[in-house]
């Protein structure tokens, strides 16, 4: 009996990391997900892959594992989290216990846009009351053009048609300071994914953090999401310091009839922006352009 002999040809592919750990790789590719290893040259060039990466993928026929060939040039990369091309981010933010951080969201909010990703809003909680002091605040930033969702206890079932509707075949993070309800808004959006929830501990007014790695969901069709622990990257730097009067909130809906083209919004006469900004928001403001 003579000997059969196969051919292999390898497929090239694009496709998305969803997942790295130890050298290990998953990538997206449609409705596949393949186990791959970069190339040596991404070693050598200490060129680290990341969740969220768009890469050409050499798919073996073979016994050989995938191979990662190519890296895409990134739209945008945060540190820590080792993540690229964010398309959206959904900042969970409780309104209660514990109470509203609206410089922390302020500032969550611009590094964000800095880095042309759209943040949606999500403020948890709500059941607990919200002062007229919150209500305005939901107000303005409704106002000032952003998504909002507010969520009682956990979201409903409008508000998951609401995420999915805007983050149609996106990449989005999530993220949210420790006890705001993340990993229970997660689990709204997608409930096999039976993520840990702690109570809050009330002795000490802050929750325990749960997550315990990043790694990309296929939560609707065609929309990929990692859950963060948090993004510990918010220093500002001299570059903010010239980016901050023209990207901060809404002000570019009012620089433009400033008196000044150089106004930065602090003690100049005829800044329109403080005519059309609550106090509020231009404290968080003063206080980034301090940092």
């Amino acid at each position: 009996m003579g000997l059969s002999h196969f051919f292999f040809y390898n497929l090239f592919m694009t496709g998305k990391v969803i997942y790295s750990s130890g050298g290990n790789y998953k990538v997206k590719v449609g409705d596949q997900v393949f186990d791959a290893k970069p190339l040596g040259i991404f070693r050598k060039d200490n060129t680290k892959i990341i969740v969220g990466d768009v890469v050409e993928l050499e798919v073996n026929q073979g016994d050989e594992l995938n191979v990662i060939t190519k890296l895409h040039e990134r739209k945008n990369e945060f540190i820590r989290p080792n993540i690229s091309n964010i398309d959206y981010a959904i900042i969970v933010t409780s309104v209660k216990e514990p109470k509203l951080n609206h410089f922390y969201l302020d500032k969550l909010i611009y590094i964000f846009q800095s880095k042309d990703i759209e943040p949606i809003l999500l403020f948890t909680k709500t059941d607990l009351g919200l002062e007229e002091d919150i209500k305005s605040i939901l107000e303005e930033y409704r106002k000032a053009g952003y998504k909002v969702i507010e969520s009682a206890n956990g979201l409903t079932e409008e508000g998951v048609e609401q995420l999915k509707e805007w983050t149609k075949d996106s990449f989005v993070v999530i993220t949210g300071q420790t006890g705001v309800g993340k990993s229970t808004t997660l689990n709204r959006i997608k409930p096999d994914l039976n993520l840990k929830t702690n109570e809050i501990s009330e002795a000490l007014g802050r929750g325990k953090h749960t997550t315990r790695h990043s790694e990309a969901f296929e939560v609707f069709e065609n929309t990929l999401l990692v859950d963060t622990p948090g993004f510990s990257s918010l220093e500002l730097t001299e570059e903010d310091k010239g980016h901050l009067p023209h990207n901060f909130m809404n002000f570019s809906d009012y620089i433009n009839d400033c008196k000044f083209n150089d106004c930065k919004h602090i003690n100049e006469d005829g800044c329109a922006v403080k005519d059309n900004v609550s106090e509020r928001t231009l404290e968080n403001y003063k206080k980034m352009m301090v940092e």
